[in-house]
């Protein structure tokens, strides 16, 4: 967003796929993910949020 900075382009979020996909795992019996430990899912997944709302300005999300 910032290399092209216009005011037309932004951000449109899918949290379904985000949380599924850095999370979730709908082929599992929990649904989360086997290949990591449920602490490093967690502290990965709030780390995650927290890069995504330091850098993506709110007017430029235009979808949630």
């Amino acid at each position: 967003m910032r290399r092209v900075d216009r005011t037309n382009v932004g951000l449109c979020l899918d949290t379904f796929q985000t949380a599924g996909g850095e999370w979730g795992d709908p082929t599992t019996a929990s649904s989360l993910r086997k290949d990591v430990p449920r602490d490093q899912l967690e502290k990965r997944f709030k780390q995650s949020l927290e890069d995504l709302s330091a850098t993506a300005p709110e007017d430029k999300i235009y979808l949630l």
